[in-house]
């Protein structure tokens, strides 16, 4: 567009210089007709003066003879002639200069307007290389950001099955040792109730959730597994005479349900049942 832009503005340029030249023609040539003009009358001036003088000297003119009127008219004739023939030579000598002149012009410009397409042409592509290795630097920070945060997820739920299975090592360690506690509930394995149902098209997960730990409960929804994490936490205060026992308790469990078939984690549909305490998941198999 900004071509198309500077060519129009290189056109109206041109025309403008144009128009300007040729006026410029047509003042001289004014002016020599003016001139031509000028002479004229001031021949017709001499002319009269001439006719006046030969009326008055007519007798005398006679009897010089014929030949010598012939004579003084053959030189006014020459002299008009000559006259017209350099009028005539100086028109088409500042004509064909003002031609030359004005093509010389036409041929700088588009020398020109192609000069400075070839540079924008030049500088669009430039622009457009510089363009696309951006996109893929970009293009490669992010698919290096996207490996390196796949990597830290999975040494992070390495380290959660780790941290799971030690704290279940040491609860059944320490249940051995302790044999006298065996209703503590701090101490036992504990989680939400979790059914999952197959069916032709779906899996539908069931879990026994009350509504006020609803929002405790995440779901994680991978190709082949589920994974259900829970976090409660309980805090109570007791106070008598001269006697005050606080207890804070934190729990934390994770759930991994395998599936034998593939599910699309973008077609979920989920619910919650008031009456029954109950969240209900459904995921399309792939």
């Amino acid at each position: 567009m900004s071509s198309d832009i500077f060519s129009k503005s290189l056109g109206s340029h041109f025309s403008d210089h144009k128009n300007e030249q040729i006026n410029r023609q047509e003042r001289i040539i004014q002016e020599k007709e003016k001139q031509i003009q000028n002479i004229g009358k001031a021949y017709n001036e001499k002319l009269r003066k001439a006719k006046s003088e030969e009326r008055a000297a007519i007798n005398h003119i006679k009897s010089v003879g014929h030949k010598n009127i012939e004579l003084e008219n053959s030189k006014a004739q020459y002299a008009i002639t000559k006259i017209r023939d350099n009028h005539n030579k100086t028109y088409e000598h500042i004509k064909t200069k003002g031609e030359l002149r004005i093509d010389e012009l036409s041929k700088a410009l588009e020398k020109k307007k192609t000069y400075y397409k070839q540079k924008l042409n030049e500088l669009d592509a430039y622009y457009k290389n510089e363009g696309n290795k951006l996109q893929r630097k970009h293009l490669k920070e992010l698919q290096d950001r996207h490996s390196f945060n796949l990597e830290m997820y999975k040494k992070s739920e390495d380290q959660a099955l780790k941290s799971v299975a030690l704290r279940e090592k040491e609860i059944i360690s320490r249940f051995i040792e302790n044999p006298t506690i065996p209703g503590d509930a701090f101490y036992q394995l504990s989680g939400y109730q979790a059914q999952l149902v197959e069916d032709d098209e779906f899996y539908t997960l069931l879990l026994n959730v009350p509504e006020h730990d609803r929002k405790n409960v995440n779901v994680i929804i991978k190709p082949n597994q589920f994974t259900v994490s829970a976090q409660r936490a309980h805090s109570q205060q007791h106070e008598g005479i001269g006697r005050k026992i606080e207890t804070h308790n934190y729990q934390s469990t994770r759930d991994v349900l395998a599936l034998e078939h593939p599910v699309d984690k973008k077609q979920v549909i989920e619910s919650y049942d008031v009456n029954a305490q109950m969240l209900v998941i459904q995921v399309k198999k792939a």
